[in-house]
């Protein structure tokens, strides 16, 4: 049954002692899911919204972000599905006991995978947007941070006695996946509502048994970053390219992106090139052949893009580092228009400024150069307080005594006087015109 708002009697307990935006978010949760499940003719609506109310809840309340977290969980943000890969399911929950990271015992048994599962999926829907589309539950780019995510837990199923969990990769993830640089799965998982609320990529997973071995297997990219349904519905008999072909391949999309010489005309094409690929691949059916090709089209496109920005990058370097000779040279030998240098060597100022940032070596070579044209600045001043020497009046009681003759200019330097330093007064009148 839906709620009217948080000062409803009859919300269940634990709610009612939520904080009041936790309370509210979990009202609004419970009322979107059970409304919507129910126009579906669903099954134990009450049960599947009071799930991922409480799932929601939870992740707001365990958050250092708390608030925050749980209207994004509630509102999600459009997320467009160009930016995130399609992942294989992977291992998130297996039954057994095991000791996590922090030492506590947990034990979850393979009859209660189906709750788990259930109460999941409830938590996923939660996160659907107005659009429709799922966001999803999150997974932290390594160490449970609640930082950077590394992709979004958008759908569940039973495996024998595993949870298996369908993700889609940011591209976070897809670098930490690819790269071997994170390969294991720690879940997130509130043990009292039996519920997944989201993990974290990790090398440590907490899922071991009592021998220490992993219960989980490694998570997986799809291949060659293609979607699942994308490699269900690839041909049987397209065969691998062979390492002559994707050489051939790579040296005609680096020639593309090579800057030509002016009397070649046009800026390459690897169309030609692919259908001869294509032609090779012998006794394969015309589908197989478009797949073959379009897969080797996105190899060829992302290498001459590859080669495209490390050219670039190294004509950078290459600029920058030419550009830190010149002005070594100029600081060390010096100029037409500032002819003097800085005491060291070209090799050592040309090494120095090469170990500094691009934007911190132009501001400190220009800083030096200007220094070395126009010299440092002469303050006329005394003291802390910057005052201009010579300038300041001297207090009348004195004046009128050096005017009187009563007290000579030695006599203002008698700490008695209380003068302070006398630079700073304009004693002209009486030490003959000079300051």
């Amino acid at each position: 049954m839906p709620y009217s708002g948080i000062n409803d009697e009859t919300l269940p307990d634990q709610v009612k002692e939520m904080p009041e935006k936790v309370r509210t978010a979990w009202i609004k949760t419970f009322n979107s899911m059970h409304e919507k499940c129910m126009a579906e003719k669903g099954e134990d609506c009450e049960g599947k919204a009071m799930a991922g109310a409480n799932a929601v809840a939870k992740r707001m309340m365990d958050s250092d972000g708390g608030e925050m977290e749980g209207e994004l969980q509630l509102a999600p943000v459009e997320l467009s599905n160009d930016a995130l890969t399609e992942g294989r399911l992977f291992d998130g929950l297996a039954a057994g006991e095991f000791i996590d990271m922090l030492g506590r015992k947990a034990a979850f048994k393979a009859a209660e995978l189906g709750e788990f599962l259930k109460n999941t999926l409830a938590a996923i829907e939660a996160t659907r947007a107005e659009s429709g589309e799922i966001v999803g539950l999150p997974i932290d780019a390594r160490g449970h941070e609640r930082g950077d995510a590394a992709g979004w837990i958008v759908g569940a199923e039973l495996e024998g006695e595993r949870i298996r969990l369908k993700p889609r990769w940011t591209v976070i993830g897809v670098e930490l996946i690819s790269k071997s640089i994170q390969r294991g799965f720690s879940a997130t998982v509130d043990l009292t509502n039996k519920v997944i609320l989201g993990g974290t990529l990790t090398n440590w997973p907490a899922t071991r048994n009592k021998s220490g071995h992993i219960l989980l297997r490694p998570v997986e990219l799809s291949r060659n970053g293609l979607s699942n349904e994308e490699e269900a519905n690839m041909p049987d008999n397209v065969v691998a390219v062979d390492m002559g072909q994707l050489q051939k391949l790579v040296e005609t999309a680096v020639a593309a992106a090579m800057p030509k010489p002016p009397v070649q005309t046009g800026n390459g094409n690897t169309d030609v090139e692919l259908e001869s690929l294509v032609a090779e691949f012998g006794g394969l059916s015309d589908e197989a052949k478009k797949a073959r090709k379009e897969e080797l089209r996105r190899l060829s496109e992302y290498v001459r893009k590859q080669a495209e920005l490390e050219f670039q990058a190294e004509m950078q370097r290459e600029r920058h580092e030419s550009r830190m000779a010149e002005l070594a040279q100029t600081l060390v030998g010096g100029s037409d228009a500032a002819p003097r240098g800085y005491q060291a060597t070209v090799d050592e100022v040309k090494a120095h400024l090469l170990k500094m940032a691009p934007d911190e070596a132009k501001f400190w070579g220009e800083f030096l150069s200007k220094t070395q044209k126009d010299g440092f600045v002469e303050f006329d001043e005394v003291g802390h307080g910057r005052e201009p020497q010579g300038t300041k009046p001297l207090p009348s009681e004195f004046a009128e005594q050096l005017d009187a003759g009563t007290i000579k200019l030695a006599d203002l330097s008698d700490p008695a006087a209380g003068l302070g330093d006398l630079r700073q007064y304009d004693l002209s009148k009486w030490s003959g015109g000079v300051k």
